[in-house]
C-alpha cells in the first residue's frame, strides 16, 4: 500500500462530515448497514470528485461540450487518482444494447473488418480481395522460368462499341488483347475484324508479358496496378509454368470471383459495428426474447454483414451465439491474427469472461435481461480487458446476483486489477468479499440521520475485535431467523418440463402459504426458472396474458391463485414526480390528514391543494418538483433547488397548514422513521411507515425521488406497500383476495443488504406467509435458505 487518498469534510447525503485516509496500491472495502453512507462516499464523494478533476485536463470547450455534474459534498479531496466505477445497478435501459456489444463487439468487428474475406452468399465460394504485395508474393512463389501475362480484363460498356473500347486501349498504348482465349493485335485490327469483337465472351487487355525471375517484384506489381486500373480492379495472370497446363489465375483489388464474375462490396466496418440501419426483419430489436431473428441471429446486423467470414464463421454467427464458442475460434486463426493487437486484446477479454463465470453468456442476449451479477461482472470484464493502470477502480456491490462458486473468481479478478497497478474500492456486504480486504472501512453505526460516520477503519484482524455490525456477521453472530412451522397437512404446488432458451429447467415445488428460495451460481437459470417460467405460467392461468402458455409438463397446485404480485429490481419508478411517499401509498392519507386541518377547513381547502402534481397549492415555478432544470454555462444542464419554494415544492400559502408541526413540505423532507414518532391515531399511515420500517428504509425522507433509489430498495418499497395492505386488512372487511390466493415472487430480495438488514426482510416474507401467502424467491447467499421451508439448489451452468 502506498500513498493515501485524503478526504475532509464529505458530506453527500447522509454523510456527517467525514474525515477520512484511503491508502491506494491494494484492496479497500467500504461496508456497513444499508443506507450508513458506504456508496455516498464512493460514488458520490470519490468518484464524483475523480470525474470533476478528469475534467479539469480537457480544454474549456471540452468541457463545454461535455457538461459538468454537481460538484461533489466534500470539503477537500487530495490525491485521487483518475476514478473508474463498476455499478451493477447502472444498466442500459434500451432493450438494443445486448451482451456481446461494446469493447467484444468491436474487437471482433475490427478483426473481420482487417482480415475477413468477403463470400458468396449464394455459392458459399470465397470472393478474396487482394493487396498488390499479396498477388507479387503469390506469383513469385511459382517455378522460375514461368511465364507470366498480365490482363485486364474490360468490362461491358453497353453505350460504347467494342471497337470504340479497343480503340482508346490503344491510344492508351495497350497493344494487344486476348479475346475468347486468342491473342490480337490492336493496331492490326480492321474495321470488320473489330466489328466482329462485339460478339466475344470474354476480351482481356495484355498489360505486360513477364519470365519469372528472382528480381521481378517491383514490375509485377506495377503491372498488377495497371491491370486494375484498365480492368475496374480486375485482374488476370496467365500462367505457363515449365512441365504444368496453361492456367489463369484471377486477382481482384475488391472482392471478386474471377471464374463466376461474381462481385460484391466489402461490409464497411460501421456495418459490422452496426451503426448503420441494422436488420430489418427485426425491428431495430437484437436479441429480443423469447424469438432470436432468423435474419441477423440475434446480432441486429445487416444481411452484407454475413458476407465476411473469418476462420470459417461470419460475425453474426459469432454474435449469435455464446462467448464460450468464440474461444476456440479465436485459437483457430492465423498464428498473425491470433497475436496482433487486436486478436490479444480479444483472448484478454474472453479469458476474463470465462473466469468469471461468463463463457455461457449469449452474445445478443439483450443486457436488459441479464441478471445483476451477469452485468456487473461483464462490465468487470471489459475494465479487465483494457488492462488499465494507476486507476481507482470503485465496484459497488460486485456480489449482487453471484452464487458461492462464483465468488473466488470474482476475488481473483479483482487481484488482477490490483497486481496491474490499480487501487480497487469494494462496496460490499458479502462475508466473503470483506475478507478479501487489505484495508476495511465500516460506516455506521444505523442507517440514514443514524449513520453516515466512521465507525471502524483498519485491517480484517482489528475488526473481529470492533464489535460493529460486520463484525458480528463475520464471526456467524447474525443467523437467519428460523422458518415459521407449517400445519402438517400444508398442500403443495409443483412445476416441472419446462424448456426455456433451448434448454431443461429443473422440476420445482414447494408448500403453499410458505417460502421456497432458488438458489445456484449467476447464469445457473434461476431466474429463468422463477421469474419467466413461473410467472408466465401463472399470468396464463389467472388469463392475464393473450398468448399460449409456457410449454410444460405439469403445474399443479396453484390452481386456485387468485392474484400474483412480482417483486423484482427494476426501478420503482422513471418520472421525477414519483417519490417514496407517492409509491407506498402514504401521500394521499397524508393529504386527507393535512385537509382536516382547523387551518384547512376554514380556508375552505381539500386533499387536492396538497397535490405536488397539480395546480392549486404547489408552486408553479417549478411545478411542484421542487427544482428546476437550466442550463449552466460550461456545465451543461442542472437540477436546482427551486429559489421560489427552496425545494419545498409548495407555495408559501400551502405550507401554511401544518399537521402536527409539520406543513406539507416538512412532511416530504421528513424520514420514516421521523414520521412514525408522531402519527399516533392513524392507522393507514401507522401500517405504511412501519412496514417501510420494517424492510430497513426508516432513513428514506419521503420526498425521495423514485428514480434515484437502488433496484433493491425500490422492490422493498414494493414489498412494503404489501405488507401494509394486509395488515390493513380488517377481520370480516374484504379487501381483494384473501392472502391464500397470493403468489409472490421476489428476485433477490436481500441482495445489496447487510445480513442484519436481510433479516428484517426475510421476516416480513415469513410474516407473509404465515398469513397465507405463496412466496417463491431468487436468491445469492445460502444462509437464506434456513428462513425457507422449500430449497433448490441449480448447477453451475459451466461445471
Amino acid at each position: 500500500m502506498s500513498q493515501a487518498v485524503q478526504i475532509r469534510g464529505a458530506r453527500a447525503h447522509n454523510l456527517q462530515g467525514v474525515d477520512l485516509e484511503l491508502p491506494l496500491g491494494g484492496l479497500v472495502v467500504f461496508c456497513g448497514p444499508s443506507g450508513s453512507g458506504k456508496s455516498s462516499m464512493a460514488l458520490h464523494v470519490l468518484h464524483r470528485a475523480g470525474q470533476a478533476r478528469a475534467l479539469q485536463l480537457l480544454t474549456a470547450a471540452q468541457r463545454e461540450r461535455i457538461g459538468r455534474g454537481a460538484p461533489p459534498a466534500v470539503d477537500l479531496v487530495r490525491h485521487l487518482p483518475p476514478t473508474l466505477a463498476v455499478t451493477a445497478e447502472a444498466r442500459p435501459p434500451s432493450g438494443v444494447s445486448v451482451a456481446g456489444h461494446g469493447t467484444l463487439h468491436a474487437r471482433l468487428a475490427s478483426l473481420f473488418a482487417e482480415a475477413g474475406t468477403v463470400h458468396d452468399p449464394e455459392t458459399g465460394q470465397p470472393l478474396r480481395q487482394w493487396r498488390a504485395a499479396e498477388v507479387v508474393d503469390e506469383l513469385t512463389a511459382l517455378p522460375e522460368g514461368s511465364r507470366l501475362t498480365v490482363l485486364a480484363p474490360l468490362p461491358r460498356r453497353p453505350d460504347s462499341p467494342v471497337r470504340r473500347v479497343l480503340e482508346e486501349a490503344l491510344g492508351l498504348g495497350f497493344g494487344r488483347a486476348r479475346v475468347d482465349g486468342a491473342m490480337v493485335r490492336l493496331d492490326e485490327l480492321d474495321a470488320g475484324e473489330a466489328d466482329d469483337l462485339d460478339r466475344a465472351e470474354h476480351i482481356e487487355l495484355v498489360v505486360d508479358r513477364i519470365r519469372r525471375r528472382p528480381d521481378i517484384g517491383q514490375r509485377l506489381e506495377d503491372a498488377i496496378r495497371t491491370a486494375w486500373a484498365a480492368g475496374a480492379g480486375r485482374a488476370r495472370v496467365l500462367v505457363r509454368a515449365p512441365g504444368a497446363e496453361e492456367h489463369l489465375l484471377g486477382f481482384g483489388d475488391h472482392p471478386w470471383d474471377p471464374d463466376g464474375e461474381r462481385s460484391l462490396p466489402r461490409p464497411e466496418l460501421d456495418e459490422l459495428l452496426g451503426v448503420r440501419a441494422g436488420c430489418s426483419d427485426c425491428g431495430q430489436r437484437p436479441g429480443e426474447a423469447p424469438a432470436t431473428c432468423p435474419t441477423c441471429t440475434g446480432s441486429g446486423l445487416p444481411p452484407e454483414a454475413r458476407r465476411l467470414r473469418l476462420g470459417g464463421r461470419c460475425l453474426p454467427e459469432l454474435l449469435g451465439g455464446r462467448a464460450a464458442a468464440v474461444i476456440p475460434w479465436l485459437e483457430g486463426l492465423p498464428a498473425a491474427l491470433r497475436e496482433g493487437p487486436l486478436g490479444r486484446a480479444l483472448a484478454v477479454e474472453l479469458g476474463a469472461l470465462w473466469r468469471l463465470g461468463l463463457a455461457g453468456l449469449r452474445l445478443a442476449q439483450p443486457v436488459t435481461t441479464l441478471a445483476l451479477g451477469e452485468w456487473s461482472r461483464l462490465q468487470l470484464a471489459q475494465v479487465l480487458a483494457s488492462e488499465p493502470e494507476g486507476l481507482l477502480v470503485v465496484v459497488d456491490e460486485p456480489g449482487l446476483g453471484l452464487g458461492p462458486r462464483d465468488l473466488p473468481a470474482l476475488g481473483e479478478a479483482l487481484r488482477d486489477l490490483v497486481r496491474g497497478g490499480c487501487s480497487v474500492l469494494l462496496v460490499a456486504h458479502r462475508p466473503e468479499l470483506v475478507r478479501l480486504a487489505d484495508h476495511i472501512v465500516e460506516f455506521g453505526p444505523g442507517a440514514g440521520h443514524l449513520g453516515g460516520r466512521v465507525v471502524y477503519q483498519g485491517d480484517l484482524e482489528g475488526l473481529s475485535l470492533a464489535g460493529t455490525a460486520t463484525a458480528r456477521v463475520l464471526s456467524g453472530g447474525v443467523t437467519a431467523p428460523p422458518p415459521l412451522p407449517l400445519p402438517p397437512s400444508a398442500p403443495r404446488w409443483r412445476l416441472g418440463g419446462v424448456r426455456l432458451d433451448h434448454r431443461e429447467l429443473p422440476e420445482l415445488s414447494g408448500p403453499r402459504g410458505g417460502l421456497t428460495v432458488v438458489t445456484g451460481s449467476s447464469g445457473s437459470g434461476r431466474r429463468s426458472l422463477v421469474l419467466r417460467a413461473l410467472a408466465e405460467l401463472a399470468r396464463g392461468a389467472l388469463e392475464l396474458q393473450g398468448e399460449p402458455p409456457l410449454p410444460h409438463e405439469v403445474f399443479e397446485g396453484l390452481d386456485d391463485i387468485r392474484r400474483l404480485l412480482v417483486l423484482d429490481r427494476r426501478p420503482l419508478g422513471r418520472s421525477r414526480r414519483s417519490t417514496v411517499a407517492t409509491a407506498a401509498g402514504l401521500w394521499d392519507p397524508l393529504r386527507r390528514i393535512l385537509a382536516q386541518t382547523r387551518e384547512a377547513r376554514i380556508r375552505g381547502l381539500g386533499p387536492g391543494t396538497f397535490s405536488f402534481n397539480a395546480s392549486g397549492g404547489r408552486c408553479e415555478r417549478c411545478e411542484g418538483l421542487g427544482e428546476i432544470v437550466v442550463l449552466v454555462p460550461g456545465q451543461g444542464e442542472q437540477a436546482l433547488r427551486c429559489p421560489h419554494c427552496l425545494g419545498r415544492r409548495f407555495a408559501p400559502s400551502t405550507e401554511g397548514v401544518r399537521f402536527r408541526g409539520l406543513s406539507a413540505g416538512d412532511l416530504l423532507e421528513t424520514t420514516v422513521s421521523e414520521l412514525l414518532q408522531v402519527v399516533e391515531g392513524h392507522p393507514t399511515l401507522l401500517a405504511g411507515l412501519a412496514a417501510l420500517e420494517g424492510v430497513g428504509l426508516g432513513y428514506l425522507p419521503l420526498g425521495r425521488s423514485s428514480w434515484s433509489l437502488s433496484g433493491g430498495e425500490g422492490q422493498r418499497v414494493r414489498l412494503a406497500a404489501e405488507l401494509a395492505r394486509v395488515r390493513a386488512l380488517r377481520p370480516g372487511r374484504r379487501q381483494g383476495p384473501p392472502l391464500g390466493e397470493l403468489l409472490v415472487l421476489l428476485d433477490r430480495p436481500t441482495a445489496g443488504l447487510h445480513r442484519a438488514d436481510a433479516g428484517r426482510v426475510l421476516t416480513v416474507l415469513q410474516e407473509l406467509g404465515s398469513r397465507g401467502a405463496t412466496l417463491v424467491a431468487v436468491v445469492d447467499e445460502p444462509w437464506v435458505a434456513e428462513a425457507a421451508h422449500a430449497r433448490l439448489e441449480l448447477p453451475d451452468p459451466l461445471a
